[in-house]
């Protein structure tokens, strides 16, 4: 819904900012190889809308999502924070406009990273038994 428009136009704004003003492209590359889970979550809402939850392979699809969340977000974000870290002397001399977008982009952005990838861990820990017994199709 509306969320997604908004995270989308505020990434843009932030990666073509980035780009156009000739800093932070490590940044921009992180929060681009970011979206490599999108066939993950993109798989998953469409087995979701065609009614295949059950599914071995909704399931492997999930844990998917699980570990690709986390090895290229959440490790992502702490790896751009930790760039911008070391790199902090020439963020500080950054215009105001490009340095609210680093700072708003990595620390908003990460705890966005960090909610998700919370959601994510409590449906495959469901999914694995730790929550409903529902039982999954092998089809």
């Amino acid at each position: 819904g509306v969320l997604i428009l908004v995270h989308h136009v505020i990434t843009l704004w932030s990666v073509g900012d980035m780009c156009a003003s000739g800093f932070g492209h490590n940044l921009a590359l992180i929060m681009l190889v970011m979206e490599a889970t999108a066939p993950f979550v993109n798989f998953r809402y469409f087995m979701s809308k065609a009614g295949m939850k059950d599914s071995l392979f909704y399931l492997v699809n999930g844990l998917g999502m699980l570990f690709s969340w986390f090895f290229l977000r959440i490790l992502g974000v702490m790896f751009g924070g930790y760039l911008a870290y070391h790199q902090g002397d020439q963020v500080l001399r950054l215009p105001t406009p490009q340095l609210i977008n680093v700072v708003t982009t990595f620390s908003l952005g990460g705890a966005m990273q960090v909610f998700w990838f919370y959601k994510i861990l409590r449906g495959a820990i469901k999914a694995l038994g730790g929550g409903s017994k529902k039982k999954i199709h092998v089809a």
